[in-house]
């Protein structure tokens, strides 16, 4: 199955092959309860400075309105973001992947294991551009 788990440390079933009812992926029922319960309180920032990290926006999250409108609320807003986005999927994917305040990464297996050190650098560099008043963009890096 596949778990939610948010940096402080709130976790949940996100989908499971036991999981019955409407929301399926494949082999996999989605709890798009517990993805409410748990992933969207954290998708509100406490403040404009709070970095927000999501891993992942893709089928089974995208099958939650409330989910989607977080999503929406977040790139819009001031802080920053740092997602990953499924490659295919909703057309919502690829609109969030074509906005002007996105630098989209791809991930290879050539990269996947020095990403983390790239993300944290384009973060640091856009935290120092805020502070010194120069970021000429809003919402996201993802």
């Amino acid at each position: 199955g596949f778990e939610i788990e948010t940096i402080s440390g709130e976790k949940g079933v996100l989908a499971h092959r036991d999981i019955h009812g409407a929301g399926r992926v494949g082999p996999y029922g989605v709890d798009v309860g517990a993805l409410e319960r748990i992933a969207v309180p954290a998708l509100r920032p406490k403040d404009s400075e709070m970095i927000v990290i999501v891993d992942e926006i893709g089928t089974m999250e995208w099958m939650s309105e409330s989910f989607r409108e977080a999503v929406r609320l977040v790139l819009e807003g001031p802080s920053t973001v740092a997602a990953s986005i499924a490659e295919k999927g909703h057309r919502d994917f690829a609109r969030m992947k074509n906005r002007q305040d996105v630098r989209v990464i791809q991930m290879t297996r050539d990269n996947r294991n020095r990403l983390a050190g790239e993300v944290i650098n384009l973060i640091d560099t856009r935290i120092v551009l805020q502070s010194r008043g120069n970021d000429k963009q809003g919402g996201a890096v993802g």
